[in-house]
């Protein structure tokens, strides 16, 4: 599968930690053998934004993050930054890896791994 290989090219590992913030669906940790961060965030969930982050952040804590891999898209960019703030955390600690664009919607996925994993 396409996105199980752009993954493992970016250097991923089965088993680490993901964190979708892109509004998807919560199979992608499935397809790519991921664990959770906190609780899987589902896509109906996204009318609440600010309250699926604090729920993520009150089930983990900031090393989890800072150690976990994201997927953000373009059509709601803003939900990293809104995660990393509230955790306390910068940008420092995740580089962008790769860019997916979605064969049937007209938006893009960024997937973003861990710095120093």
């Amino acid at each position: 599968m396409k996105l199980q290989k752009i993954f493992l090219e970016s250097g991923w590992k089965n088993g680490s930690y993901l964190i979708d913030l892109s509004s998807e669906n919560a199979l992608i940790y499935l397809l790519i053998n991921a664990k959770f961060v906190g609780i899987p965030i589902m896509s109906n969930e996204f009318n609440n934004v600010e309250k699926v982050i604090r729920d993520v952040i009150d089930e983990s804590n900031a090393p989890a993050i800072k150690k976990s891999w994201l997927i953000t898209s373009d059509e709601l960019p803003s939900n990293k930054e809104l995660l990393l703030k509230s955790a306390k955390l910068n940008n420092n600690y995740h580089s962008p890896v790769a860019e997916i664009s979605h064969f049937s919607k007209s938006k893009n996925f960024i997937i973003w791994s861990p710095i120093n994993q």
